[in-house]
């Protein structure tokens, strides 16, 4: 059962909770990247970054551990190639404005994402305590926190803003704000290409009978996310010159494959999803929803790839599941979240050392 006493007696608990989580897992990321001459030389950063950037701001640049070159690139010069299709138009949009207005970017797209991804922790909070109580809301966002590449919401990137607009997106279905939900709804679609899946879900909830708003409406704010990327796949099509078969192999979010450590850590992850998923369907009412996150969960696991693990950390629906069974067993509690940061801790090592080396 919901709880909702607290509602009364701490009525900032959804905000003041997710962004203590927020602060604290950022600061010790933060503090990381500090550190990083403690374990031999510089922190590295990516290949493509302005050199001018790295050497301004090089401890920011250890934040940059995702695509953000890619996304500088496609706001200076457009879309150019196919491969380029997988990079949605939010970040590099957001790019190109500051640029134009600060002349380098890089710092502002680091610290947006930061913005984002707070936005995405009080969202999640939000819409797992309304869908299972105020400790799956608490937990969900410490497991959000501590996925093991949890420091991409952080690089600059389109993660954190999917995060953000999709976890948003969804509460305003449940909450019956139809033309707030379809704005964030479609936000979410043209951030990322697992966007769309919010979409998915928040039309599993209202199957579900979880919204209370006229159906007409309900459904223009859940489909009006599918129009708005048809709308954007179309200019694709016509930009880049590809056929629909080309355009979709390039929209996966696997990406390059990772090799067999790769492999193993996608495997952990992905039965880890699919655990959370089988506890969502024993949710009252949460069984749509559970198979709208497996189908999500298929989409992203298109090969061992980096690209692959970072859509799982966008599979909610897996994680509302783990928070409502963390919610319920206290002692599963610290050993659970405590593994996954350790794991985060270890890549995002990992990731400076290998960028060191090569």
């Amino acid at each position: 059962m919901r709880d909702t006493s607290h509602s009364i007696s701490r009525p900032f608990d959804w905000l003041s909770y997710p962004l203590l989580v927020f602060a604290a897992s950022r600061v010790l990321i933060f503090v990381f990247t500090a550190s990083a001459p403690l374990f031999g030389g510089k922190l590295g950063t990516p290949a493509g970054l302005s050199q001018a950037f790295v050497a301004r701001h090089p401890l920011w640049a250890g934040f940059g551990h995702g695509d953000l070159a890619r996304y500088l690139g496609i706001a200076s010069s457009g879309y150019k190639t196919v491969a380029d299709a997988s990079i949605f138009p939010v970040v590099p949009f957001l790019g190109k404005i500051l640029a134009i207005t600060r002349g380098s970017p890089e710092m502002g797209l680091i610290l947006l994402s930061l913005v984002a991804c707070a936005a995405g922790f009080v969202g999640i909070h939000r819409l797992f305590e309304h869908l299972h109580g105020r400790e799956a809301g608490r937990w969900g966002v410490a497991l959000l926190a501590a996925f093991p590449l949890a420091y991409h919401l952080s690089d600059g990137g389109s993660l954190a803003w999917v995060l953000a607009f999709s976890a948003w997106g969804v509460f305003m279905v449940v909450r019956g704000s139809n033309l707030a939900a379809g704005v964030l709804l479609s936000l979410a679609a043209l951030s990322h290409p697992v966007g769309i899946f919010a979409a998915v879900a928040a039309g599993c909830l209202s199957v579900s009978g979880e919204s209370s708003v006229r159906p007409f409406r309900k459904w223009c704010a859940v489909l009006s996310p599918a129009v708005v990327l048809a709308g954007w796949l179309g200019y694709l099509r016509v930009q880049l010159r590809a056929d629909a078969t080309v355009l979709w192999s390039a929209l996966s979010v696997a990406g390059d494959d990772g090799g067999q450590a790769w492999a193993v850590l996608l495997a952990v992850l992905a039965g880890l999803a699919v655990v959370g998923l089988v506890l969502a369907a024993r949710l009252p009412g949460r069984r749509a929803l559970a198979v709208a996150g497996l189908v999500q969960l298929a989409f992203v696991l298109r090969s061992s790839s980096p690209a692959a693990a970072q859509g799982l950390m966008l599979c909610w629906p897996a994680w509302l599941g783990i928070a409502g069974l963390l919610g319920e067993r206290p002692t599963l509690r610290a050993p659970l979240v405590a593994m996954l940061g350790a794991q985060q801790g270890l890549l995002l090592y990992g990731f400076s050392r290998f960028l060191r080396l090569t």
